[in-house]
């Protein structure tokens, strides 16, 4: 790779780590494009030399806060955390995690920005959650000692509810938080979470 396009490479990589900063801190509508190249030092002109559009970037973005969001996670499951489905549960929907918004997952603090955005950026989230789904589905068949062969639609069905505890309950968690209401919805979403994917409580 010639120095021009090793440079144009770190510019376009250093504008969408910010990107992706400001969509973890602030949400989807947040990135502006003037404010994002101005913190980059760079013009606003010289975005599209890097993206085709605001909402390819947005996707970009987006799509690398789920990724660290998924290498932090790992990185503490590596750390001493259980990588089981129970132990993701419950490391999901505990109080580090609650209280850490702007270093957790990506999905609890953006799930509703993405629902509202464009095609692209719902793909993004989509393909995603698709994953996360089948690997939640993935280590509580194992746990099940049954494996991935023998993973059907109705496994993949336990994980979406099991996701969809786990994100509304960590939403609701965030909102109370502070309070002793916010540790009995991680509870209870803990609690339904597990159910939904026949693991012990």
């Amino acid at each position: 790779m010639g120095h021009s396009q090793a440079q144009k490479a770190e510019t376009r990589a250093r504008i969408l780590a910010l990107a992706s900063q400001e969509v973890r801190a602030r949400g989807l509508d947040a990135v502006a494009i003037g404010r994002l190249m101005d913190r980059a030092g760079l013009t606003h002109g010289g975005f599209y030399g890097h993206f085709e559009s605001r909402d390819a970037l947005v996707a970009e973005a987006l799509s690398k806060a789920l990724d660290d969001g998924e290498a932090a996670a790992l990185a503490a499951r590596q750390g001493g955390g259980r990588g089981d489905a129970a132990g993701v549960v419950r490391g999901y929907l505990s109080r580090a995690h609650r209280d850490r918004a702007a270093e957790g997952c990506a999905v609890a603090s953006l799930i509703g920005d993405a629902a509202r955005a464009d095609p692209e950026v719902r793909a993004a989230l989509a393909a995603k959650m698709e994953r996360y789904a089948a690997r939640l589905a993935d280590r509580a068949a194992h746990d099940a000692e049954h494996g991935d062969a023998d993973l059907d639609a109705a496994d993949l069905d336990a994980a979406w509810g099991a996701w969809a505890a786990m994100i509304g309950a960590l939403q609701l968690a965030r909102v109370f938080a502070g309070t002793p209401l916010s540790d009995r919805i991680l509870a209870a979403g803990r609690k339904a979470a597990l159910a939904a994917l026949h693991c012990d409580a």
